[in-house]
């Protein structure tokens, strides 16, 4: 379902390169619930916010809008629905550790192998 979304909104945002850039690198560089280094957050927290900026920046003199903030709430919506792939693998484990899913089952092995160790 979540999914569906996330296409809706892409295909009806219409992203640019530069706006689709944007969310992959803040989704890249979000550190939390990770066990990571305080130099390593600290790092995300800092490029977050320059892409960020960037991204303002390119709102503001490239796409020539002046009220983006609607567009920029959108984008941030779009990330919040990758960050939560994390809650979906905790639910295919307790799955699997409830015996409801095998180990060999396709959907299982998958997000498994994508999941970051």
């Amino acid at each position: 379902h979540k999914l569906k979304e996330t296409r809706d909104l892409i295909n009806r945002k219409n992203l640019s390169e530069e706006e689709f850039l944007a969310v992959a690198v803040l989704i890249f560089w979000t550190t939390t619930d990770l066990n990571v280094s305080e130099e390593i957050n600290e790092m995300g927290e800092r490029y977050r916010g320059e892409i960020l900026k960037e991204l303002h920046a390119y709102y503001r003199e490239e796409m020539r809008l002046t009220d983006y903030a609607t567009r920029l709430g959108e984008l941030m919506m779009l990330m919040q629905v990758f960050e939560r792939t994390k809650e979906l693998k905790e639910h295919f484990e307790l799955l699997r550790l409830y015996n409801i899913m095998t180990d060999d089952n396709f959907i299982y092995r998958l997000q498994k192998d994508l999941t970051i160790k």
